[in-house]
């Protein structure tokens, strides 16, 4: 799911990896996933988000629109509707609205 991030012909900034341990402890929390995708979605992006305050970045669970030039974030817990209220936001302001992210 995250194939659009490999870095190709250059050296990563940092790699990270999902280890069989991270992979049972989470799956402990999500018996309804499968263990690539909690490898993926609850391990790696755990390894990613605990290391980008280092480049001064980090990961925020909510959907961000730009507003006429203003950067807006809705954060709320999942299945709120953060990513239908941006989608209400573009249908009623149109072109003031760009969607930058509807989840992370």
């Amino acid at each position: 799911m995250a194939a659009d991030y490999v870095v190709k012909n250059s050296e990563p900034v940092i790699s990270v990896e999902a280890s069989d341990a991270a992979i049972t402890e989470a799956l402990g929390y999500n018996a309804e996933s499968t263990p690539a995708r909690i490898a993926e979605w609850s391990c790696i992006y755990k390894e990613i988000a605990e290391r980008l305050p280092h480049f001064d970045r980090l990961v925020v669970h909510g959907a961000a629109i730009s507003y006429k030039g203003d950067g807006i974030l809705f954060t709320a817990p999942s299945t709120t509707g953060k990513s239908t209220h941006i989608g209400l936001w573009k249908s009623v302001f149109k072109d003031d609205v760009e969607i930058i992210n509807g989840d992370k």
